[in-house]
């Protein structure tokens, strides 16, 4: 599975370290960036990258996208045709495992934002 990260600084060194649970289960990581945290990106170009790969088919699931408040990626994501991003940062404790699991099984979620 082709699985699609991307971050603006603030969320540069959890993208760098979640990044790794895909990459040792065996799926293809493509970053559209943030690459470090020398140059500043707005988070609606890092979610247009992401969003514009999974509209042409180059991959199959946006795994994560950090920004700092943990919205700005989903709503910037969530404006593209057959994208629908949710905001997942915490354990949910009503019979969901996490939030992000709550967004797959009730919206057909294929984007979680950190």
């Amino acid at each position: 599975m082709k699985v699609v990260v991307g971050s603006v600084v603030k969320g540069f060194a959890l993208k760098t370290a979640v990044q790794e649970y895909p990459k040792n289960s065996g799926h293809k990581v493509i970053e559209v960036g943030c690459y470090d945290t020398s140059v500043s990106a707005k988070s609606s170009s890092i979610a247009e990258r992401a969003a514009r790969l999974l509209q042409d088919g180059e991959a199959d699931i946006m795994g994560m996208s950090c920004c700092g408040s943990g919205t700005g990626m989903a709503l910037a994501a969530g404006r593209f045709a057959g994208i629908c991003a949710i905001s997942a940062q915490s354990p949910r404790r009503d019979g969901c495992r996490r939030t992000a699991g709550c967004g797959a099984r009730n919206r057909d979620a294929g984007a979680a934002d950190a």
